[in-house]
């Protein structure tokens, strides 16, 4: 084999079996709606928003629930890929404002250190999960501006990779 393998671009692969095709439909016009109300409901987003200063409030769930937030906006991102869905794209691009909002000047981006005492970054990698959240969002990104060609989630992952090297 010469070469390298090269990914199909996302506009060139269409599922149109009876397996798949209802399920990945159900996913895009129900299952990612519900997962971004549970976003809503368990402090996810408003940890973010107390970042920015949305919302107020001490800090909502485990420290890596950042990473749920990043795992929904890389499903609906690739689900838009294929389906038009205004109400869905309008939340992901909500959502990927509040995430820019409240990176730090420095690129650091964990809400449960931003959110509460900011000394404890980058002190406990075996509990804190900051690279954890930090490689959902480098996914994110990869999968948003696959779908879109939009740079602004990629930009926020490439400034928190800077932070981190």
């Amino acid at each position: 084999m010469t070469g390298r393998y090269q990914a199909p671009a996302l506009e060139d692969v269409a599922i149109r079996d009876t397996f798949w095709l209802p399920r990945l439909k159900t996913n895009s016009l129900v299952s990612l709606d519900h997962q971004y109300d549970h976003l809503q409901a368990n402090g996810s987003l408003d940890n973010f928003r107390r970042v920015v200063g949305e919302a107020g409030g001490d800090f909502e769930g485990p420290p890596f629930i950042d990473a749920n937030v990043y795992k929904w906006v890389e499903a609906a991102s690739y689900a838009l890929a294929t389906d038009e869905i205004p109400t869905l794209r309008t939340k992901v691009d909500n959502v990927l404002s509040l995430i820019e909002q409240a990176q730090a000047d420095d690129g650091y981006l964990f809400t449960y250190f931003m959110v509460r005492d900011n000394s404890g970054r980058w002190s406990n990698f075996t509990m804190m999960h900051e690279l954890y959240c930090a490689g959902h969002l480098i996914e994110a990104a990869v999968a948003h501006y696959r779908t879109f060609d939009d740079e602004q989630l990629l930009q926020v992952a490439r400034d928190l990779a800077d932070h981190i090297d």
